[in-house]
């Protein structure tokens, strides 16, 4: 009995095995940023450190998380209908040049940040994340993702 589109699409959209493990990686993420501002500033009296690169070092795991969630999704769709998926998300574009930036895969970083008026001597994770999300708010960055993958899904297998 082969399945119809319908019945893929929705067990498609009900099952995401990545989403829980990015979940436990943010909060994670989440927990240190906590730690950063309710330990380490708070009592930060010489002001010796510095927020943004503090901010950046932790943001940088939250990063690679996204971006691993991207690829497998990605990667879990054929290479056919990924060709024809052309909508443009500046977000998973933002995050995919952020990791890029993280990973060194990219030669021309400064290119690529410009893109997103990021300059790469100015904390580019951390104002890249505030592009994604204002309140710095990796939780609904998460639902951006989800939003993402939803609209993948109802590209792949259409109604």
């Amino acid at each position: 009995m082969d399945l119809t589109i319908d019945e893929i699409r929705n067990s498609a959209l009900n099952c995401d095995f990545n989403i829980p493990r990015l979940k436990i990686i943010i909060d994670g993420v989440n927990n240190a940023i906590k730690n950063l501002y309710n330990e380490e500033l708070a009592i930060d009296w010489w002001e010796s450190l510095d927020e943004k690169k503090e901010y950046e070092a932790i943001c940088r795991l939250a990063i690679l998380a996204f971006e691993n969630y991207i690829e497998s999704t990605i990667n879990s769709f054929s290479e056919e209908y990924l060709s024809k998926f052309d909508n443009p998300n500046l977000n998973i574009d933002l995050i995919i040049v952020l990791a890029n930036l993280i990973t060194s895969k990219t030669d021309n970083h400064d290119e690529s940040l410009r893109k997103f008026n990021l300059d790469i001597n100015n904390y580019p994770i951390y104002n890249g994340i505030i592009l994604l999300n204002k309140d710095k708010n990796l939780n609904e960055i998460i639902d951006i993702l989800i939003k993402w993958r939803i609209e993948l899904i109802h590209f792949v297998y259409p109604q």
